[in-house]
This record gives structure tokens, sequence and C-alpha cells, in this order.
């Protein structure tokens, strides 16, 4: 390049790997379309591996088999992993990278929740996990849970949301 002008293509894979990832995993995707040399540097290893949580290691199963650290990445955005014997899933949020739980029903605290006049234990076939919990009766409704605060994302706001479905009697 005889103009003197820096240029981005002339850094190496490594630089521009470092720089995306002080974005944002969305912002790596996009970076990509910029040149092959981001292209190739939003694709690399180095750079996925800083937007996996540190300990992805404890939380993924080790038998699948991953073409790179940015196809295991977006395995856990949109295919959550059963932890914990079952009683918990985890993914990745795909924008930011943060960490997402959901406890099973077996996982929480529900008033009567062993009292079959109120409650029964189902499996349906579009829930994550083997089992859920079937309202029957109600005479007051309270369900609690717990998870550990270190296994959450750092500098982050939590939500907590209940999820359920409502089924229409015959």
């Amino acid at each position: 390049m005889g103009s003197g002008t820096p240029n981005f293509d002339d850094l190496p894979n490594d630089c521009l790997a470092l720089i995306i990832s002080l974005t944002s995993p969305l912002d790596a995707c996009r970076s990509s379309l910029v040149s092959k040399s981001f292209n190739s540097a939003a694709s690399s290893d180095t750079l996925w591996d800083k937007f996996l949580p540190a300990d992805y290691h404890n939380l993924v199963p080790a038998s699948p088999s991953f073409s790179s650290l940015k196809s295991l990445y977006l395995s856990l955005c949109d295919h959550p992993v059963l932890i914990e014997d079952g009683k918990k899933s985890f993914s990745l949020d795909k924008r930011s990278g943060k960490k997402c739980y959901m406890l099973a029903s077996r996982n929480l605290a529900i008033a009567w929740g062993d009292t079959p006049h109120y409650w029964r234990w189902i499996s349906i076939p579009d829930s994550r996990f083997p089992e859920v919990a079937e309202l029957l009766f109600v005479c007051w409704f309270e369900i609690t849970g717990r998870i550990d605060s270190c296994n959450l994302s750092l500098m982050t706001r939590c939500n907590a949301f209940l999820v359920f479905k409502l089924v229409a009697n015959a």
C-alpha cells in the first residue's frame, strides 16, 4: 500500500481477534462481513474462547464434537443442555453471551407439590425436562427456587420468569 494509510487487513489475525473480542458476540458476527481478514479473525477459536463462559468445560457434556468454538457457542445459544442430573438447563444469550439457566420443576419448592390432590408429575413432549408439575387444584400458589449466584454472569441484571403452559379442559 503506497498511500501510507493504515489498513486493518495488515494487522495480524490474533490482533484483529483481540480487538473484536472487546465487542460483543453479535458485533463479532457483524464484523465478519467487513473483509476477509475480519471474517478470519471473527471465526477464530481465540475470539470465541473469550465469549464462552470461563467454566463452560464444566457445563457442556464432553461427548458432542464441534468444529470450532464458534459452533459450540451457537449451539449453546440454540440448544440448551441439561445439567445437574436434568434439574437445570444451561444456554447462552446469543447477543451477549450471558449465561441463562432454567430450573426444572423438580428443582423448585412447590407448596403441596407432593400431594396428588393438588399436583401431579407428568411428561410432556415439548418440555426440555423429563418431568413437569401439573396443577390440578389450588388453595394457594407458592413456588420458590434457588440458584447459586456464583453461577451467574458478573455485572449483569438478572431476570426470573415462571414458564408455564395453559391447557384447556375438554
